[in-house]
């Protein structure tokens, strides 16, 4: 049988619990088609875990561009975020404190890969 004739389950898309927004319909468009297209391909390359390959692929439409600076990280669409808040150096735990850069306020931000940053905001 061939790929385009096998029916694809495509699952359920993984939730990003205490994101600061849903996942827009486009992403979840988008990360769906990215999934059937990856299947059928795995399925045609006779992989033993299409599933898997499939799924891989289409995570990437979720990844998180890791920002460099305050403007990539104040750029980050909602859905990529689980934090995002104005800080002040005293306020800020002692493990951010270490990467802060001598500014007085900060842009502290938690992204839904897990990854934390902190970036000065300019005065």
């Amino acid at each position: 049988m061939k790929a385009e004739q096998i029916k694809v389950d495509i699952p359920h898309l993984p939730r990003h619990h205490h994101s600061l927004q849903d996942i827009p319909p486009a992403i979840r468009d988008q990360w769906a088609k990215a999934y059937e297209r990856a299947f059928r391909a795995a399925i045609e390359a006779r992989e033993d875990f299409p599933n898997q390959v499939a799924l891989g692929e289409a995570n990437k439409v979720l990844a998180v561009q890791e920002p460099t600076s305050y403007a990539d990280a104040i750029a980050l669409p909602k859905w990529q975020l689980m934090k995002r808040e104005e800080r002040i150096y005293a306020e800020l735990p002692d493990h951010l404190k270490r990467r802060a850069q001598g500014a007085e306020k900060y842009l502290h931000i938690v992204t839904t890969d897990g990854k934390e940053h902190v970036f000065p905001i300019a005065a």
